[in-house]
């Protein structure tokens, strides 16, 4: 499975680009966000099957943790 990298404008998905390994995706993903200067630019990664996955998973909100429950 590729890790996608995204990039994430306004709650619009953009995908920036696909790699087979983690450490590779991780390091282009760093660059990205340090030579990032927009604060209405976002970029994420996400590891999937294929690309409409990928964006599935991060359209799809989280439930958040109740504090206090262990």
């Amino acid at each position: 499975m590729p890790y996608f990298v995204y990039k994430i404008e306004q709650k619009k998905l953009e995908l920036f680009n696909s790699l087979s390994g983690y450490r590779d995706a991780k390091s282009e993903l760093s660059q990205l966000r340090k030579a990032n200067e927009d604060p209405q630019i976002n970029y994420r990664m996400i590891f999937a099957n294929n690309e409409n996955e990928a964006e599935r998973l991060l359209t799809t909100p989280r439930e958040m943790p109740i504090q206090g429950d262990e």
